[in-house]
């Protein structure tokens, strides 16, 4: 190949490089990320989700990546960061309660063990297709507190 045309080449790659959308950074603006979901637009946001059941929280910390659109279906990369358990001072005096004579440190060493665990066995990455108003509508629920696992159903693949 003559040099000229390695350059152009070359110079024609970098350009279109340069032109590719990158992802708008909501960083952890969730109304950000729902904006971008609505045309697909590419995005990016890190959400911790807290489950709190009785004074038993698992925060699952996760990013949501809309990398592509197919005309009529978002790609949602979904990765989950961390997954942390804690128990609040509450739920500490319930235990106790319930198992006398356990200490602090008896419980506090179940909730490290419990977290090693659970940083072992993160969920892998997954990919997801959605129709860009029903990403919308998922991304809202998770902001308003109100999302429920099943509407991942739709878009994403099943567990193995």
């Amino acid at each position: 190949m003559n040099a000229m045309l390695t350059l152009t080449l070359v110079a024609a790659l970098s350009l279109n490089a340069a032109h590719a959308k990158k992802p708008k950074a909501c960083a952890k603006d969730l109304k950000c990320f729902i904006e971008a979901s609505r045309t697909c637009a590419p995005a990016k946001v890190e959400h911790a989700l807290d489950i709190d059941l009785a004074g038993m929280k698992n925060t699952i910390d996760r990013t949501y990546e809309i990398t592509a659109d197919s005309g009529a279906k978002c790609t949602l990369e979904v990765k989950t960061l961390s997954m942390k358990f804690d128990a609040s001072p509450e739920a500490i005096r319930n235990i106790k309660k319930a198992s006398p004579g356990t200490s602090d440190a008896d419980i506090r060493k179940e909730i490290d063990k419990q977290n090693a665990q659970q940083a072992k066995a993160l969920p892998k990455p997954m990919t997801c297709h959605f129709a860009p108003g029903f990403l919308a509508n998922i991304m809202a629920k998770l902001r308003d507190g109100s999302f429920d696992s099943a509407d991942w159903d739709v878009g994403c693949p099943k567990s193995e």
